[in-house]
């Protein structure tokens, strides 16, 4: 249907703009904000547009903070990223072998395992990883689990899914490397708008030792 996305644009922001102080949180921003081309339909470039007018009525003291979230900054529009529209963009690192231990015991915590479960072996075993895929190797161990008769998960389910896994990725954890060589790292992004005041403090850094990086 026509003028859908802008209307559903317009209608969040003056819903916002009714209970500040609000936050507005767009998933998956390169979907929302592609970049303009030729081959973007009508419908698409309308939407992004009326989002991009709707920032620039911004000010200050709105009281309305906009957060962003995308894997895939590249295919955001740059006008989109503009000082005043995202005033911030962090990039948020995979996380580290401490982060993957706490990961798992989040996850296996809730689950039926033995006593064989060894959060910090595959800690170890994970490197590269998001929490995405430690916390689907662990639902998919507590599966392997049922499929095998068992009433608790144990190491060897586990294992096997870390290992196919790994498997999986063999691929895009080299691309990942070759990147990372290159200085870009990690596997997400926030873009953060209209917080100039509130981030004022913090500094443009690299960490990899705790896993973040603002930029």
């Amino acid at each position: 249907m026509s003028g859908v996305g802008p209307k559903r644009v317009r209608d969040m922001f003056d819903e916002a703009r009714k209970k500040k102080n609000c936050i507005i949180f767009l998933e998956e921003l390169d979907a929302l904000c592609a970049a303009r081309n030729e081959d973007m339909n009508k419908e698409d470039l309308k939407t992004l547009t009326e989002l991009l007018t709707q920032m620039d009525g911004f000010n200050d003291n709105t009281g309305i903070f906009i957060i962003g979230t995308t894997n895939q900054i590249n295919l955001i529009d740059k006008a989109v990223l503009r000082p005043k529209r995202f005033d911030r963009i962090i990039k948020v690192e995979k996380p580290n072998e401490e982060n993957r231990r706490k990961i798992f015991e989040l996850y296996l915590g809730k689950m039926q395992c033995d006593e064989t479960i060894d959060t910090e072996k595959y800690a170890i075993k994970t490197i590269g990883m998001n929490g995405a895929e430690l916390e689907n190797i662990c639902n998919e161990a507590g599966i392997l689990a049922v499929d095998r008769d068992k009433d608790k998960i144990s190491d060897d389910e586990i294992m096997y899914m870390i290992k196919k896994t790994l498997e999986i990725d063999t691929t895009q954890n080299f691309l990942e490397d070759e990147i990372e060589d290159d200085g870009v790292y990690g596997n997400g992004f926030y873009s953060i708008g209209n917080s100039r005041d509130l981030l004022s403090n913090i500094e443009c850094q690299e960490n990899r030792t705790n896993g973040f990086k603002f930029v």
